[in-house]
């Protein structure tokens, strides 16, 4: 840590003193037949933004290994939830722009579901029970709607119910969603992975 910050200093010290070089820098005259220009010789750099996250503080030994296996978990299915937002937002778009009659809606909507039916349920077959949990949360988390209340939004509550009620006996909730208080290590992991630092 004392090192980081060591670098972090000479580090600011040699931008501070670069610069000043630079601004000491006479201006250089540029002169064409129709004007005389001033061209500015300071370098001009564009930093990227980067966020700093605290590291997770663990109370027990038992605690930092949960954070280590969902953290792995968390790394698999993630890509999966952005998938699914993307989708979220493609079928929102198509549905609010392009069909405008109940029926048209109706069909498409179950033609689409089995277009993702078809182009996703290996991959969902291929994830654990855990990991199949955690992307209901991770949906949840990206689209800030539970899963249940998609499911009504474009299949209406009928259609929702019973798919609750699936679930419900699979072992699952529809209704899940990113709670800060109980959800701190995954909220800290996604943290982690959405600034790159996964």
């Amino acid at each position: 840590m004392m090192r980081t910050k060591r670098n972090l200093l000479i580090s600011l010290i040699f931008c501070l003193f670069f610069y000043s070089i630079q601004v000491g820098c006479a201006q250089e005259v540029v002169a064409s037949k129709d004007s005389l220009e001033f061209q500015d010789p300071m370098l001009h750099v564009n930093l990227i933004e980067v966020n700093i996250i605290q590291p997770y503080k663990f109370k027990n030994q038992r605690q930092e290994n949960k954070y280590h296996k969902l953290e792995t978990r968390v790394k698999r299915v993630y890509p999966v939830s952005l998938i699914v937002l993307e989708e979220y937002k493609k079928v929102n778009k198509e549905y609010e722009k392009v069909y405008e009659s109940k029926k048209d809606r109706k069909k498409y909507i179950k033609w689409y579901q089995q277009h993702i039916y078809d182009s996703y349920i290996d991959t969902l077959k291929a994830m654990s029970y855990s990991e199949n949990k955690l992307l209901l949360k991770l949906i949840s988390y990206q689209t800030g709607k539970s899963p249940y209340a998609l499911i009504k939004e474009f299949r209406g509550g009928g259609n929702a119910w019973v798919w609750r009620g699936l679930a419900l006996m699979a072992g699952a909730n529809l209704n899940t969603t990113i709670d800060e208080e109980d959800d701190k290590m995954l909220l800290h992991i996604i943290k982690r992975l959405e600034a790159g630092q996964l």
